[in-house]
């Protein structure tokens, strides 16, 4: 039912009357007071203006209980202003929410007079009215507040306590939900880079990427988001901060690139794209023999083997020193006079040349009559024997290869491994573990259950301070490329490089800010060892300028 100026404008139209025709002014202005004749007696009927309210009363009184709900204090004037145009005042403000850029951040009253002014000028397309202006400014405030619900914690927990720690804060603050703002970013670039395709013969969902994202100074056009709201108090000074929430939200919830994250997340650091504290999974490099590291790697010290505890040369600082057996002969720890030889022979060369940061042995083999309590006893007598040398860490190196011609390591297997982790706690021992992922044609053992291997180290890795790594490319590839419900893949039109199973597991094991030692015991080229080096830094690895880890750690 229309109103009278509405009817009026309906029949001028309907006779292409022209009021601005003076010749035709006396003609129109009779026609103008028929219309309004007509409208009052045969337009407007008691009958159908009765009929006209109940329907609208109808439909108010469908939405009135969730309009009372999100708008306590507007929702009278959202009513009211129903009736007498039909327009829903609520709906005219969730749509501007939807147009206006960066709107999920809006917390101020100055963004609610924007979503005002907004709804007036391009939805409604009326005149400036102050109480409309008012009314529509305090909706947007309730809008905001039932819309933004606070970040579960569980969909960050691969992000930093400190991220997640500002992420709380703001929505605590502002009630401002940064993640679901980054995962808005992030589906507008799926929504704009991003192919779908669909397989009927596989019943797969193709998702091709077309975006390249690694490696970009500027990605998600971070520039431009940080310059239109660096004036809001929680986006100043992270910028950084801000767009490793939109990566994190790309990587994992748009196009799975799981190999990329650690990586990301230590070049962030190391660039000082973010105030991030501590840095994850760092390794002091070990120099072997005359292998180089690439040229921006400080090694420690060397790394030098001895088989009775006599070091000959002057081994330098930081040194690492394995005592080495020699045709399987581990009599130091199954012969008392061997073993008092070997401590005496160690005080001499460490008063001589200076301690060691490290001190490792391989795990002893099985013997009959020989046991895991008969090591401990062993060495206990040898921990007391360097007591002198209190900075010095001792660790022992797991057996990784299944053993051959009769020969078993006593420390082999994970359950090994977790044994002489929980006695060495019981008996307040200095001891660690280097664990040696050395692998050569596929024979480690610590691979045959990689799901149990990484779960177990992974619980003790405040027990690790040392490892060992060669080969690793061989180790099946970790980026499966089917989603949990085996219809959906995940393609890139760029050729990133994938991180391997064994790589990924590592990562894990060292999540921590523990330095540890890395030593490439079984390389014997430049090539392959800037290879590992690559390949670390891609899983998220960094490195420690060379020198003693030290007790702070």
């Amino acid at each position: 039912m229309l109103k009278v100026e509405e009817y009026i404008t309906k029949r001028k139209k309907e006779n292409k009357i022209d009021e601005f025709d003076f010749k035709k002014h006396s003609e129109n202005m009779a026609s103008i007071i028929k219309y309004v004749t007509d409208y009052f007696n045969n337009y407007l009927s008691l009958e159908d203006y009765d009929y006209e309210r109940v329907k609208t009363q109808q439909t108010v009184d469908k939405f009135k209980d969730d309009i009372q709900k999100k708008y306590p204090e507007t929702h009278d004037y959202i009513i009211l202003y129903y009736f007498d145009n039909k327009i829903r005042l609520d709906k005219y403000v969730a749509k501007a929410y939807e147009d206006i850029k960066d709107s999920e951040l809006f917390y101020k009253e100055e963004d609610y007079n924007n979503v005002a002014e907004y709804v007036i000028e391009k939805k409604l397309n009326v005149q400036m009215n102050e109480m409309l202006f008012h009314k529509l400014s305090v909706m947007a405030r309730e809008y905001k507040q039932i819309e933004n619900e606070c970040p579960s914690i569980s969909e960050m927990k691969e992000l930093d306590n400190a991220l997640v720690d500002w992420v709380k804060a703001v929505f605590r603050k502002y009630h401002v939900d940064l993640l679901n703002y980054s995962g808005e970013i992030a589906y507008h670039y799926y929504k704009t880079y991003v192919v779908t395709e669909y397989d009927r013969d596989t019943d797969t969902f193709y998702h091709i990427n077309n975006y390249d994202y690694r490696y970009q100074e500027n990605p998600f056009d971070i520039d431009d988001i940080y310059a239109r709201n660096e004036h809001r108090d929680f986006i100043k000074d992270h910028k950084g901060e801000l767009e490793m929430l939109i990566m994190y939200c790309w990587l994992n919830d748009y196009i799975k690139d799981l190999d990329y994250w650690p990586e990301y997340v230590q070049l962030s650091i190391d660039s000082n794209r973010v105030r991030l504290s501590k840095r994850k999974r760092v390794f002091i490099p070990v120099q072997i023999s005359y292998i180089n590291y690439p040229s921006e790697i400080v090694t420690a010290g060397k790394y030098i083997e001895t088989i009775n505890g006599v070091i000959e040369k002057d081994p330098g600082k930081n040194y690492v020193l394995r005592i080495s057996y020699v045709k399987s002969n581990d009599e130091v720890w199954k012969d008392k006079k061997a073993l008092e030889s070997l401590i005496g022979n160690l005080q001499n060369s460490f008063k001589r040349y200076g301690a060691p940061d490290l001190v490792e042995f391989q795990s002893p083999y099985k013997a009959a009559g020989y046991s895991k309590e008969n090591f401990f006893e062993s060495y206990q007598a040898f921990e007391k024997g360097l007591l002198g040398f209190i900075k010095t860490k001792i660790a022992i190196i797991n057996g990784n290869i299944k053993g051959s011609k009769g020969k078993e390591f006593l420390f082999s297997s994970i359950d090994d491994i977790l044994k002489l982790y929980n006695t060495s706690k019981q008996l307040s021992l200095r001891l660690k573990l280097s664990v040696d992922f050395n692998d050569s044609n596929r024979k480690n053992i610590l691979k045959e259950k990689m799901n149990e291997t990484i779960n177990a180290l992974s619980s003790i890795r405040s027990f690790i301070v040392a490892i060992h790594l060669n080969k690793i490319d061989s180790w099946s590839n970790y980026r499966g490329i089917f989603d949990e419900d085996g219809k959906h893949a995940y393609m890139s039109v760029y050729d990133y490089q994938t991180v391997s199973t064994f790589m990924q597991g590592l990562a894990t094991i060292v999540q921590d800010s523990k330095v540890r030692y890395l030593i490439p015991e079984k390389i014997d080229k430049e090539e392959k060892l800037e290879e590992l080096i690559d390949t670390l830094y891609r899983a998220g690895f960094c490195f420690e300028k060379g020198g003693s880890i030290g007790e702070k750690q």
